[in-house]
């Protein structure tokens, strides 16, 4: 912005701020008066507004920029905030212009000039000239830069080697970098971005093994606080990383990419534990996916890793075919836990998050439920089986699993969460569903199947032969039991394979299983719970139900909603009455999902649940990187 040029008017506008001496306004003399852009800083001092600066979230740029105009001080204090978080992404050739664009706003005119001279790029535009007669001033805005994001790109061979160099001169300027995300594997991670980061005091990296690297490149950086690796192939300078971090590091993402022949046999290579053990002493989050695990490396895992440290524990499988004999099993690594820290050990597991998923079906066996049941502190408890199988029902010990959950009585959130199959698995009855209210009475959320009822839906014309099918295989007299769970916000109810077409593509139908099956018996019991002869009014006061998923599709539910605008018909509130009461309920976008207070599995936010979670176009790329 040129203060030197007058502003358009716009009547749009609202008036110019007024300043009012103590006289006037207890003399309620209203004397307007201007304020001085080239000097005033508006109701605060300079030092309160960096104070508020820096508490609005980065991606929140409207906010800051409108702060930014009010008067040239603040313009030159505040706009260099808008940038303290660089995404630099090039997913594809057309952006590859923008994405330098982006990188020279944090250059200095003489890294430009020699940049543009060595690596010119046809159809990029001329940058215009600095104003600052030193051709070596760093823009303001890069020694502000904390976070940075190098994303997914396929620029090209040539143009991969000129984003490198742009990188390099970059991150000469961002002497406060604190976090550093590297997914792209198309852009050479040089010796020299190395030794730039290891003079910075950089706290959290995120890095894939899957680029062009040396060794030497990450032997320099060290004390992190979190570090994620993608690992795909060879596990060169693996170990060296996470050893320059061993006493300071509190979080660890380490995950196996998928093999090819070629790097198949190098992945058996240990990482966390080799002739000499790296010793973790200081980490309390971790998260694993492995593509092979034996008896003896769960076992030389733990040597590593003192598990009853751990507050937050991710574990994830993959199939694959091993030409050695010696297939995967992640019953090893539960007998490995339970024989160290079982209920007859001297310590225990302190866990509050323990999420678990597997691409076979998983049956609980004994290590697994007397580990469960060996400590009480669970506040999450997740478990996925992430492609469908068939399974064998008579495996499934649903009533042993609760048990071995029933001292966790401060569990929140619980999942069991089975892709849909031919058959339902892992279903729920009644019972169960009291149980579940019995033994967790502060649980907030819940994902499960259920057992089918004989519930049809009749007095719906529009519902199909197929539909009324459908309908037999959602709960009726369950919805009685988890309506009157009192701390329960959300609750996900799957559907099986063959009804996924009918479900997800018809709303009429989705509507018409929960306004003929599921919401009545959702206000039955409602009414059954409360006193005899009290009228159902604002039931929120007293239970908190308000998402129920069904299949991939989520509904709020309320005793009335707020006069909303809807941009579709679809989206409008639906009373459900009955001779028990009233309910309203109306479709939760996607986006509205996501963007609001209602949790999901698959749409929930970052630093709600999944730690990997670099989507740089949501703004939330780094919420769940915890320093």
């Amino acid at each position: 912005m040129d203060w030197s040029e007058k502003e358009p008017t716009n009547r749009k506008k609202g008036k110019a701020p007024e300043r009012f001496s103590e006289v006037q306004v207890h003399g309620r003399k209203r004397r307007r008066v201007s304020l001085s852009k080239d000097t005033s800083t508006g109701i605060f001092p300079m030092d309160v507004w960096l104070v508020i600066a820096d508490f609005i979230p980065a991606q929140d740029t409207q906010t800051l920029s409108t702060l930014a105009r009010v008067s040239r001080p603040l313009y030159q204090n505040l706009n260099p905030r808008l940038y303290r978080d660089l995404v630099a992404s090039s997913p594809s050739p057309r952006n590859y212009l923008s994405c330098l664009t982006l990188l020279q706003r944090y250059l200095s005119t003489s890294q430009l000039q020699s940049l543009q001279a060595n690596y010119p790029t046809p159809g990029q535009r001329t940058q215009p000239t600095s104003k600052n007669p030193d051709p070596d001033f760093i823009p303001y805005c890069a020694p502000y830069v904390k976070r940075m994001l190098v994303g997914w790109s396929s620029p090209g061979r040539e143009r991969a080697t000129t984003l490198a160099r742009y990188f390099e001169e970059v991150l000469e300027n961002l002497t406060n970098l604190e976090i550093l995300v590297w997914l792209d594997n198309h852009i050479e991670f040089t010796d020299r971005i190395g030794h730039l980061l290891a003079r910075l005091n950089l706290k959290a990296f995120a890095f894939n093994f899957s680029a062009n690297y040396s060794v030497f490149s990450l032997s320099g950086i060290r004390n992190l606080v979190y570090l994620d690796i993608l690992r795909a192939g060879s596990c060169d300078g693996v170990k060296e990383l996470i050893a320059g971090s061993k006493e300071t590091l509190k979080t660890l993402i380490y995950e196996e990419g998928r093999l090819t022949s070629d790097t198949q046999s190098s992945s058996n290579d240990p990482v966390l534990n080799d002739d000499e053990d790296i010793f973790l002493p200081n980490l309390t989050t971790l998260c694993l996916r492995l593509n092979y695990l034996t008896a003896a490396t769960a076992t030389n895992l733990l040597t590593s890793i003192d598990f009853s440290r751990l507050t937050y524990f991710e574990f994830s499988t993959s199939m694959h075919d091993d030409e050695s004999g010696d297939a995967f099993t992640h019953h090893a690594l539960f007998k490995a836990l339970f024989k160290t820290y079982g209920p007859h050990s001297e310590s225990s597991l302190m866990l509050k998050t323990f999420r678990f998923r597997s691409q076979v079906p998983v049956y609980p066996g004994s290590d697994f439920l007397g580990l469960l049941s060996s400590f009480d502190t669970l506040h999450t408890f997740i478990f996925e089986e992430t492609r469908s199988n068939d399974g064998d029902p008579d495996l499934e010990n649903i009533d042993g699993l609760l048990s071995a959950l029933s001292g966790h009585r401060n569990l929140e959130w619980l999942g069991i969460c089975i892709p849909p199959s031919m058959e339902q698995r892992w279903q729920f009855s009644k019972e169960h569903f009291a149980k579940v209210q019995e033994c967790f009475p502060k649980l907030r959320h819940l994902s499960c199947s259920y057992q089918r009822s004989p519930a049809v839906v009749s007095s719906n014309a529009f519902l199909g032969p197929t539909a009324r099918e459908i309908s037999k295989r959602h709960p009726g007299e369950v919805a009685s039991v988890f309506a009157t769970m009192p701390n329960l916000v959300s609750l996900v109810l799957p559907v099986t394979h063959q009804a996924i077409g009918w479900i997800n593509g018809h709303r009429e139908i989705q509507m018409g299983i929960l306004t003929s099956i599921i919401l009545p018996e959702f206000l039955r019991g409602l009414q059954n719970d409360m006193t005899e002869g009290s009228k159902l009014q604002r039931w929120e006061d007293r239970y908190k139900l308000s998402l129920l998923t069904l299949g991939e599709t989520s509904y709020e539910i309320a005793s009335k909603f707020p006069k909303d605008v809807f941009g579709r018909d679809e989206d409008e509130p639906r009373e459900v009455t009955s001779e028990y009461g009233s309910v309203y309920v109306r479709r939760v976008m996607p986006q509205q999902l996501y963007e609001g207070d209602h949790p999901n599995l698959n749409l929930m936010k970052a630093v709600e649940w999944r730690l990997r979670n670099y989507d740089g176009s949501r703004g939330d790329w780094l919420q769940g990187i915890k320093l």
